[in-house]
């Protein structure tokens, strides 16, 4: 597991706990760091400040940290990591253009998301495919998958806009909908269908949901009947 904690003078650290043992987590020359993710080889990817200020993305592999900077971006930010090792990355160029990359092996993959002024690649499985969410200049979002130079636009009917922030290995992309009444839901997307889904009693303004594993059992957070901010799992 990664965690945070505060050493003896109250500095703010983060950490790998894994059979009774802490390793601190910051790269060399690096004010701070942020643990994003970790893969069930203890691989971790996080984002640290370095010493110009500027905030790079790193891997944590058995005591070597490898920097994440795409080609030209002057700071990135990782997202996800599967168990394979490639990460999804976004990168931030001088023009402040955001653009998205699949680091594998030392070699990056642009996302291209053609006739969109913007996207955010968020995560990633075991089979190298990708979901994020993309945007107008309207400002309206859709999800989409990123399937080997393949995109698939998920809004399910209905609604207005989506993001999507989970996909497991069977393809299974669970993330949340909303309109422009603050309504809002999660949904799973599989085989080109989308079901729609609210834990019994809980308000529909505040709802969404984050990760989904392999058997299909989901995580999210919202609001219950009374306002109180809950976490839960559906399966």
């Amino acid at each position: 597991m990664v965690g945070i904690g505060e050493d003896a003078t109250g500095v703010t650290k983060w950490f790998i706990y894994s059979n009774g043992k802490y390793t601190e987590l910051l790269p060399p020359e690096y004010q701070e760091s942020i643990p994003i993710g970790i893969n069930d080889n203890g691989v971790v990817i996080g984002i640290g400040l370095d010493a110009s200020d500027f905030f790079k993305s790193f891997i944590y592999n058995n005591g070597t940290y490898t920097e994440l900077l795409p080609p030209g971006c002057q700071e990135s930010i990782a997202m996800g990591i599967n168990d394979k090792g490639a990460v999804v990355v976004m990168g931030g160029y001088e023009n402040g253009v955001i653009k998205n990359f699949i680091y594998s092996n030392g070699i990056y993959t642009e996302l291209l998301l053609p006739g969109w002024q913007g996207a955010e690649a968020i995560g990633i499985n075991d089979n190298g495919e990708v979901v994020g969410h993309i945007w107008n200049e309207d400002g309206e979002f859709k999800g989409f998958i990123y399937n080997n130079g393949t995109y698939t636009v998920l809004l399910p009917p209905g609604w207005q806009m989506a993001t999507a922030y989970a996909i497991n290995d069977n393809g299974e992309v669970v993330g949340y909908i909303w309109n422009e009444d603050g309504v809002s839901k999660y949904f799973i997307y599989s085989n080109g269908k989308y079901t729609e889904l609210l834990p019994p009693g809980w308000q529909m303004a505040e709802t969404y949901a984050i990760n989904i594993n392999n058997k299909g059992v989901v995580i999210g957070n919202g609001q219950d009947e009374n306002g109180a901010s809950m976490g839960f799992l559906a399966k």
